[in-house]
């Protein structure tokens, strides 16, 4: 193939079933990409970097359904085999380096534009038709929100109806600074609140009530003969069924507790080094810029870590090496799939994915790495480019599977011959 289509996408998966019902999400972004550009016409590649396969289980071109007929879009899979891999620090605990898969994509690219994405993913028909319209440039980084919706988009559904399906079913969107509700409002079932007394509580209550007539007189007595001292040593010796029985009634008080201290306020910290806030949310989703720029950053850096927070160092350097950011408005959308595995603010609470990198002692990015790199490029004011010129496996000849409609591979194959 030697035509130069406008638009190429990478994606990384193996068939592994990560996050759960991987395939059936997988086989979901699949048609929905073919589809986009069979109704908008727009010349495309999908690259799919099948990195480390599982030896035991089919490859991703014998497993997934490939809807080509019709549709402009060429598919590329890339195997990125276990030998590879197991050269790699942390192999053995993480068989999938997200950004060293996606860098292998980027390189081996053809298309004008390189969109880096996900593979549990579908995109609005405005989005595509923005792209399909060559109305894309240089020099920039493309940003979209994340509408996170819930899993069970129906898989034969025409796409259409995914696309309201996931239009009525957002859980969350992710945005520039932050997050947002989705349209779900979920409805919990109010339970009353159950109050079970002491067994205890009862037999004192029945014994203290005949004895309800002589508290006045009482309360008097036990007031005037008793210093305060010895009252509280009374009330302490006092089981607390009977103490609540007898506070209620006015015999004993309880004193307040002394209000809180009062922390002295805090002086704000001027900070000299405030660099731009681009828009990381769930960047690695949806990163989409010229190919020209891709080479001129080297792609995402190659660390052999856990992928968090690579791919907003990746926007940082972008921003730094001159290459503007521009958030794509509504319509123009992206929804996610929810599955398990995925970072979601709520597990991050949780700190749920902390713990599973701690068990496997798999390294990752802090958020305070992530200032630091940042601050450092803001007071360089020039990006700093991680990875030599060998970044994306250049070196390697990796196997490769193309899969297009019939009509496509004759165009293929009559450029080959005019170029000879």
């Amino acid at each position: 193939m030697t035509t130069t289509p406008y638009l190429s996408v990478v994606a990384t998966a193996r068939n592994d079933n990560h996050g759960g019902n991987m395939l059936r999400r997988m086989q979901i972004f699949i048609n929905g990409l073919l589809e986009q550009c069979r109704r908008h016409q727009l010349d495309a590649e999908l690259i799919i970097v099948e990195w480390n396969p599982p030896p035991e289980n089919p490859s991703l071109a014998e497993v997934l359904s490939w809807q080509v007929d019709g549709s402009p879009c060429v598919v590329r899979i890339i195997q990125v085999p276990p030998e590879l891999h197991q050269r790699l620090n942390h192999a053995a605990s993480l068989p999938l380096f997200q950004m060293l898969a996606k860098n292998v994509g980027i390189r081996r690219a053809r298309g004008q534009f390189v969109l880096a994405t996900n593979i549990d993913l579908l995109f609005s028909d405005a989005l595509f038709q923005f792209i399909a319209s060559r109305q894309l440039e240089e020099k920039t980084s493309y940003r979209l929100d994340r509408h996170d919706v819930q899993s069970d988009v129906p898989l034969e559904a025409p796409f259409d109806e995914q696309l309201d399906y996931c239009a009525q079913n957002i859980i969350r969107i992710c945005c520039k600074d932050g997050f947002q509700a989705g349209t779900i409002v979920e409805h919990t079932e109010e339970v009353p609140e159950i109050c079970i007394e002491p067994p205890q509580a009862t037999w004192y209550k029945a014994a203290l009530e005949p004895a309800a007539p002589l508290l006045p007189p009482l309360r008097r007595a036990y007031r005037r003969l008793l210093p305060k001292r010895l009252r509280d040593a009374v009330l302490n010796t006092v089981p607390l069924d009977v103490r609540e029985w007898f506070i209620d009634r006015g015999l004993l008080t309880v004193q307040p507790p002394p209000p809180e201290p009062v922390a002295p306020p805090v002086e704000e910290i001027v900070d000299p080094w405030q660099y731009p806030r681009l828009h990381t949310n769930a960047c690695g989703d949806f990163t989409l810029m010229s190919k020209a720029d891709w080479l001129a950053i080297r792609g995402y850096p190659e660390w052999e870590i856990f992928s968090f927070h690579l791919d907003s160092v990746l926007l940082y350097i972008a921003h730094y090496a001159g290459i503007k950011e521009v958030i794509l408005d509504d319509p123009m959308r992206m929804y996610h799939i929810e599955h398990t595995s995925g970072w979601t603010p709520e597990a991050e609470r949780s700190q749920t994915l902390n713990k599973r990198l701690a068990r496997l002692r798999l390294p990752q990015l802090s958020n305070e790495q992530l200032d630091s790199i940042a601050r450092l490029m803001q007071q360089l004011n020039k990006p700093l480019i991680f990875n030599d010129e060998n970044w994306g496996m250049v070196a390697e000849t990796l196997p490769e599977t193309t899969i297009a409609s019939s009509d496509r591979v004759q165009a293929m194959t009559a450029s080959v011959s005019l170029t000879n």
